[in-house]
């Protein structure tokens, strides 16, 4: 309710760390032991947020006597015929009619915490002389690490009562953790060296061997060759497989509710895929453009797998300066996400995949209307992703501004498609879906001018996000229509100073120097951007000391 004021979230946020190792040498071998361990604990509150049972008091009968008059209170209001004691009946058909008490008595505040911390042992060795070459030395890498994590979630205790009584975004209390041992091996191998055009052509092997408490085991190996033709240009590529574990948010994180403004397709002229899920014949009319979601964690989510391959070449006709060019073809199977409201509701009506995911009204003139639609983590199928990262790099001497140096990074996104859980595929380049992964624009950069004088540097850094498209709902029409969401380009600095002598050094910064907004989004829930892109904070200044010793 308006009334009620802007929906505010306060959160305090402390963070630990600590690190421990020892490392030594034992003959060519180095080595080294080490243990971290981790804590993130949050407390935060968010409000304010409506006890529906008591809207229901306050909006529902009103208290008569035996004669059939309204019971008046001492200032001539009718009383609530549920809960006389306490209850405030809620007018809201005047100007100005929503008062203080009526807000206290509907309302309360959400107050949350969450726990997430992870535990490490390892042990490393290293020998970069294992087998001497005529090319040069085999260099070997092994190591093991076990590994913990651990996660908790502790919403409002109210909340938890009231469950789908409660507006906001209500959840249920969750904890899990998982832990992991692994090891892995790492070969460098020196094939041919300084041979007419072959200044060098190495191989580099790595497998590592994971074992989870919850997943089983699993072995992921590395292929990689270097070519270096003559001394300024080295060409290179890879062939690797990758594993992730499901986080623990995406096993544990406890369900709630999200609000996507969208259209059911099945309201207007329902297929009888629509029919068949409940839907009247003749359509419904929906009773709010958003549709309420269940989001959150799915303890039956299994890894995502994919296989990388890169190839790429690095120029450097100076040693102060060198072109960089990679091409990265990823593919990725059983993807950690979200189906997508909005795929749900509309393969459901094209197709009937996925409609026991929704819940409807059955009776009534509701009858048909989403009641909620179950979008919780799941593996989608699989994403396939190529395109190329390209960098300059040139270093150079000032006699006044001292070392100087100039680095242009930029990534040119060629495709993304991304392959839902029904294999069908859909190409999110250039586009922003919100509950499809996000914003995939075809350009992003950075260009950063750095300084070093003494114990004085300084950087300045220009990072550009380009446009992408996105589908928006006209609600009048119900039509999807296209726009374009707009780029954004930051413009941050940053300095520090050492005092060597005193073990100590300043630095600073400011981000987004010119405070620029985000971009607009009609397709971003709530925010109406895309929050995990573009910087919604504005101007931010930083400052940090450190002591060491």
């Amino acid at each position: 309710m308006v009334e009620g004021g802007a929906r505010v979230q306060d959160i305090i946020t402390q963070t630990k760390q600590l690190t421990l190792g020892i490392e030594g040498w034992t003959g060519d071998w180095q080595w080294d032991a080490y243990h971290a361990f981790g804590e993130t604990t949050s407390k935060g509150n968010f409000g304010r947020v409506y006890n529906l049972h008591k809207v229901a008091n306050a909006v529902g009968p009103s208290l008569r006597d035996e004669s059939g008059d309204w019971v008046l209170d001492a200032d001539g209001n009718p009383q609530c015929a549920n809960d006389t004691a306490n209850c405030v009946v809620l007018n809201i058909f005047s100007e100005n009619s929503v008062t203080l008490e009526m807000l206290s008595y509907l309302t309360f505040i959400d107050n949350q915490s969450s726990v997430q911390d992870q535990k490490v042992f390892g042990f490393n060795i290293v020998n970069s002389t294992l087998v001497a070459r005529s090319a040069g030395p085999v260099g070997i890498a092994a190591g093991w690490e076990w590994r913990e994590e651990r996660g908790v979630d502790q919403p409002d205790s109210l909340v938890n009562t009231l469950g789908d009584a409660a507006t906001g975004f209500p959840r249920k209390p969750t904890s899990g953790s998982y832990a992991t041992n692994e090891v892995y091996v790492e070969l460098n191998v020196p094939l041919i060296a300084q041979l007419d055009f072959v200044d060098l052509l190495e191989a580099n092997f790595a497998l590592r061997y994971s074992d989870y408490d919850s997943f089983g085991d699993t072995t992921n190996g590395k292929l990689g060759v270097k070519y270096r033709p003559v001394p300024s240009l080295t060409i290179r590529t890879t062939y690797s497989q990758a594993f992730r574990a499901p986080s623990i948010s995406d096993l544990f994180g406890g369900n709630g509710f999200d609000y996507p403004a969208l259209v059911d397709p099945c309201s207007q002229n329902p297929t009888q895929f629509c029919i068949d899920d409940g839907v009247p014949s003749t359509g419904f009319q929906p009773i709010s453009t958003q549709i309420r979601t269940t989001i959150g964690g799915n303890s039956a989510a299994q890894p995502e797998t994919a296989a990388i391959q890169t190839f790429g070449l690095v120029y450097r006709p100076t040693g102060s300066f060198s072109i960089t060019i990679d091409r990265f073809d990823v593919a990725l199977a059983d993807a950690l996400s979200t189906l997508g409201t909005s795929f749900i509701l509309n393969q459901c009506a094209t197709a009937g995949n996925f409609c026991h995911l929704i819940e409807r009204f059955t009776t009534g003139a509701l009858a048909g209307d989403p009641v909620n639609v179950q979008n919780t983590v799941t593996n989608v199928g699989g994403v396939d992703t190529n395109g190329w990262d390209i960098a300059l790099a040139y270093d150079w001497s000032n006699n006044f501004l001292g070392e100087m140096s100039f680095r242009y990074e930029a990534s040119l996104l060629s495709e993304y498609l991304i392959t839902t859980a029904d294999m069908t595929t859909t190409d999110l380049t250039g586009r922003f879906v919100d509950d499809l992964d996000g914003y995939f624009a075809t350009y992003r950069s950075s260009i950063r001018v750095s300084m070093k004088r003494a114990n004085l540097k300084f950087s300045y850094e220009i990072r550009t996000i380009g446009e992408a498209e996105e589908d928006f709902t006209d609600f009048l029409t119900r039509n999807t229509l296209q726009r374009t969401v707009e780029g954004r380009v930051y413009h941050n600095v940053f300095a520090s100073m050492a005092f060597t002598d005193h073990g100590l050094s300043l630095s600073g910064g400011i981000n987004n120097l010119s405070n620029e907004d985000p971009p607009l989004s009609l397709d971003g829930l709530n925010d109406n951007t895309d929050v995990r892109t573009f910087d919604t904070a504005g101007r931010y200044f930083f400052l940090k000391l450190n002591y060491s010793m």
